[in-house]
């Protein structure tokens, strides 16, 4: 497969088959990461979102988390329209002389990227994680993504680093060297408790909040990885991401943020370090995948260049212990 190719034939195609009329004016790569590439669709007067997705779904996975984002829809969560094309699946396929990727259209949002100290931002994450968990939206049919409670096991960290050592990799000294400190975080993490699980967006992190020029809104994007998780693993990830700046932990914004969440309804606390267990585990999951990708030969020399980028950062900021118990007393305190 070769992906989706920016060009005439495959804007008409798509164009033709989310029925959106008339002839497109153009498609154009706007930015992509680790799950699929963007494209912005420009046709029938209006622009449009093409996402080429990289990972393998299906149209049960996607009609649910579809209802789960009209959900988080209803009670205030500003997010993309899904597009279903004339035969009503919200995935397509393209034909394998347009490159055979599969994609879904969303409505185009023309928005600037946040940062995280934006006045009132702090409050906004807080405000849509309460307003969904107060949803309690069911995670039936859903499985939980072991990315998120389950890491590498020291036979497989010892067989990546006989793999790197024999492709010659730049990474092996590294990983090697702090082997220790990957097994040490690994103990950290937990199984998900099934009967604790809801519905959630799974990828509520900075680049995936734009601010509509239009409203001056914040809009949450990228909703494909939706699925099950406990709230308060929800919660930890959010304080994370949102507010520790490598050793800088943003004290002020971490209150602001469950402030806003219990006023919204929230109810989850953090009971203790295993609350962190999906910033843990999906670290350590990541830390390997990139490693894994810079040896895969099938991939193209950009993605491989970029997975040795992405690993030599994310070796150089884990989630140490002491960091992750900083966050979790500034959350008890809160209480």
């Amino acid at each position: 497969m070769q992906g989706l190719e920016a060009n005439d034939a495959a804007a008409r195609y798509i164009a033709e088959r989310f029925g959106l009329g008339g002839r497109p004016e153009r498609m154009v790569p706007v930015g992509g990461g680790e799950m699929g590439r963007v494209y912005r669709l420009d046709a029938a007067g209006a622009a449009w979102a093409v996402k080429e997705l990289f990972r393998r779904t299906d149209e049960d996975r996607v009609a649910r988390q579809v209802a789960f984002q009209d959900a988080a829809a209803r009670c205030g969560i500003r997010a993309p329209a899904n597009l279903s094309t004339v035969d009503g699946r919200h995935l397509c396929s393209l034909p394998a002389e347009l490159g055979g990727a599969t994609v879904r259209l969303c409505s185009w949002i023309d928005g600037h990227p946040v940062q995280t100290a934006d006045p009132g931002l702090s409050e906004w994450v807080g405000s849509a994680i309460g307003r969904i968990h107060g949803l309690s939206y069911p995670a039936d049919g859903a499985d939980h993504d072991p990315w998120y409670d389950a890491c590498p096991t020291p036979k497989r960290w010892e067989e990546l680093i006989a793999a790197g050592d024999a492709g010659g990799a730049d990474w092996v000294s590294a990983i090697r060297s702090r082997l220790g400190s990957l097994l040490s975080l690994a103990d950290l993490v937990t199984p998900a408790e099934p009967t604790a699980m809801i519905c959630w967006h799974l990828d509520l992190q900075p680049d995936n909040v734009t601010r509509e020029r239009a409203s001056d809104e914040y809009v949450l994007l990228d909703w494909d990885d939706s699925g099950p998780e406990m709230p308060d693993r929800v919660l930890a990830m959010a304080l994370w991401d949102w507010h520790v700046h490598g050793d800088e932990i943003d004290i002020k914004g971490i209150q602001g943020t469950l402030a806003a969440y219990r006023r919204a309804g929230g109810h989850a606390e953090l009971t203790g370090i295993e609350s962190f267990t999906a910033i843990v585990a999906s670290y350590l999951n990541y830390v390997f995948v990139q490693a894994e990708r810079t040896l895969h030969a099938q991939l193209s020399l950009n993605r491989r260049r970029r997975a040795a980028a992405e690993l030599q950062s994310s070796l150089a900021n884990p989630p140490d212990p002491a960091r992750l118990m900083s966050v979790l007393n500034v959350a008890r305190a809160q209480i």
